[in-house]
């Protein structure tokens, strides 16, 4: 039964959802939208709404070069309504000018944008370009454009105001009076004098704004933003983008969203990810550390979103080690112990730097980087190896972005401690990556799965190498070097006497040629 309802969803979900993803700088889709447009799927009476259309993450553009963002644009029979959606687990007092929040867990109220008249902005411009003088269906000048806000973690979190001027009723969560305000006159600006669409018309419109659609120039505090680069673990996006007032330098933005993170610790998490920012900032400036993607800037969106945060960061000019990885498997190559020795020593010394950092004061404040991975670590264009993406790091003396028993990645690379609890960081958690990802270097051409420390003996490494793999990988963290310096020291070594067997084999084959 299960199979079939969801094959029935399926089809639906092809027959009446349009995906706009075109905006470069669109946030991909909340869990809140999804569960939003399955319910519209679900509970939308073909019969009543027609072969209605439902837009996701669709931009409104503006003369001025400007664009809104809509989370679901539904057009049916009864017009088309705007649907902003938020997944907000704490309590709403509106006033005119903002919503206060407070989050479900915390006693202290935010300030956020009043979404209602967000919504209602955003009418106004869609119903001029499309049903307002000199609009693409002008004619159709009577038709209704609604907008309405959809609470999908319950209506009971918004108290109403008598003071407050927001249509409460447009207010809804996944309940029967969002299915109402879709379906019924009771919303429309003219009632049942408002008119209704054809099924012709609704695709024609929708078919319109899709069709003309195209994603506007996007600039954030001066950056402008050109392609997509990545989507991340804790950030949504990055792009590249570059100033307008130096356009030869080119930046990563990586964008971070509220929605998703917890509702609950929107704020704690923007002042944890701001110190984390002034943190590396300060190693790098410091340090002048060759061998970390350097932080630039950390920027709020409060252009474009109030919710829309972004980190400004060195752009990668080459590949990351996930992309180097894939192409020597497909070009069924191993990767020379030498090469494998720049990557480990490369990435050792970045967490050198990290685990060593100062605070203003001069003291000893470490910083963990706790995601050490091949998509973490970049090859620049000159062949410069350099650790980047800080965004789940442990600063010892200051607030991070994980609290005490969270458990903050699984991956290959993660230490056995850290899937206790992300804050169990140390240097030897961050040495137990990174001897994860050498193994996966060594392993090549195969790409295995999973990290096996049975493996380690019959990869091809001299024995000191696998040795020092295995110390790196051990269980139990105070089996492994406790500092990153034990590990560079050993390379070291491991370098030494790689160099001395290449130069025996040269010697050796430039003897069988004099044979």
């Amino acid at each position: 039964m299960a199979n079939k309802d969801d094959e029935f969803i399926r089809k639906k979900r092809a027959q009446h959802v349009i995906n706009c993803g075109g905006a470069v700088h669109a946030v991909k889709g909340t869990q809140a939208e999804k569960d939003t447009v399955e319910y519209l799927l679900k509970h939308l009476d073909t019969r009543i709404a027609g072969d209605y259309r439902l837009l996701v993450n669709y931009n409104i553009a503006e003369r001025e070069g400007n664009s809104l963002e809509m989370d679901v644009v539904v057009i049916n029979r009864m017009g088309v309504f705007l649907l902003e959606v938020k997944d907000w687990s704490g309590i709403i007092k509106p006033h005119d000018n903002a919503w206060m929040y407070r989050p479900a867990t915390r006693e202290v109220e935010e300030k956020r944008t009043n979404h209602y008249n967000l919504v209602t902005s955003k009418v106004r411009v869609l119903h001029a370009q499309l049903f307002g003088k000199g609009g693409s269906f002008s004619d159709l000048g009577l038709t209704s454009v609604i907008g309405v806000v959809v609470l999908t973690q319950g209506r009971r979190t918004y108290i109403s105001n008598a003071n407050c001027h927001d249509n409460v009723e447009r207010i809804v969560d996944l309940q029967n009076p969002l299915i109402e305000v879709l379906t019924t006159h009771r919303q429309l600006f003219r009632k049942a004098g408002s008119t209704p669409l054809t099924d012709i018309q609704i695709q024609k419109i929708s078919k319109m704004l899709f069709d003309n659609y195209v994603p506007p120039e996007v600039i954030v505090k001066g950056y402008r933003i050109e392609r997509e680069l990545s989507e991340g673990d804790l950030y949504s996006i990055a792009f590249e983008a570059y100033n307008d007032l130096v356009p030869s330098r080119r930046v990563r933005l990586k964008r971070y969203q509220y929605a998703s993170l917890a509702e609950d610790r929107v704020s704690a998490d923007l002042r944890k990810f701001q110190q984390s920012i002034t943190a590396l900032s300060a190693l790098e400036d410091e340090l002048a550390n060759v061998h970390i993607l350097r932080t630039l800037y950390f920027l709020a969106d409060d252009s474009h979103y109030s919710d829309v945060f972004y980190e400004v960061t060195e752009l990668p000019t080459g590949p990351d080690l996930a992309q180097v990885i894939q192409v020597q498997a497909q070009n069924g190559k191993k990767m020379p112990l030498s090469r494998q020795i720049t990557f480990v020593e490369s990435i050792g010394k970045a967490l050198q730097h990290a685990h060593n950092h100062r605070d203003r004061r001069g003291r000893l404040s470490p910083i963990y980087h706790r995601n050490v991975c091949p998509e973490t670590v970049f090859q620049m264009r000159d062949g410069t190896i350099k650790l980047g993406d800080f965004d789940f790091a442990k600063i010892i003396g200051g607030e991070t972005v994980t609290t005490p028993g969270e458990v903050q990645l699984e991956k290959p690379y993660t230490a056995p401690e850290l899937l206790k609890s992300s804050t169990l960081a140390t240097a030897a958690s961050d040495i137990y990556a990174l001897g994860v990802l050498w193994y996966f270097m060594a392993c090549l051409p195969q790409e295995p799965i999973k990290f096996d420390p049975a493996r380690i003996d019959v990869l091809a490494l001299p024995q000191e190498a696998s040795t020092l793999l295995k110390r790196m990988t051990a269980q139990k963290p105070y089996d492994r070097p406790q500092k990153i310096e034990e590990v560079l020291e050993e390379l070291e070594h491991i370098k030494e006497k790689e160099q001395v067997h290449i130069e025996e084999e040269k010697q050796a084959r430039a003897k069988e040629k004099e044979k």
